[in-house]
């Protein structure tokens, strides 16, 4: 008989040296965090941000963990680069959340961004993440 553990978040043993940047080292789910350079709403190009500015991305869980258990707040900072307009977040715990995102400038200068809400299509300053569950 085999003990099993219902792994949902954190690296892969096949990952040696996991990179956060790698969504195949990682049990968790994969949120696509693309940065938008033209508002099809406004119908206007988006400044670029400058290099070197952080964003946090704050997922608030709206639902249990796929297991179950009480999900907790998640935090993710990234560094804003040239290159850094399609990104992704990794290794995020399987529920259904609540989220928004904060530039920090190089000068610490901190303003919250919007976020695309796929629902409603509209930038808001929080969006609703979704777990969408095959049926069985």
């Amino acid at each position: 008989m085999q003990n099993f553990v219902w792994r949902i978040t954190g690296p892969k043993p096949r990952a040696l040296n996991p990179d956060i940047n790698n969504a195949t080292h990682w049990y968790g789910i994969t949120v696509p965090a693309n940065a938008a350079m033209y508002r099809d709403d406004t119908q206007q190009v988006v400044k670029a941000l400058p290099d070197n500015t952080k964003i946090v991305w704050k997922f608030k869980p709206t639902s249990n963990l796929i297991d179950g258990s009480d999900g907790k707040i998640v935090t993710i900072e990234r560094k804003w680069g040239a290159m850094s307009s399609l990104d992704s977040i990794h290794d995020l715990p399987p529920a259904n959340y609540e989220f928004s995102t904060l530039a920090i400038f190089p000068d610490g200068v901190s303003k919250p961004t919007l976020v695309y809400e796929w629902d409603e299509r509209k930038y808001r300053p929080t969006a609703q993440l979704t777990l969408i569950t095959p049926a069985i």
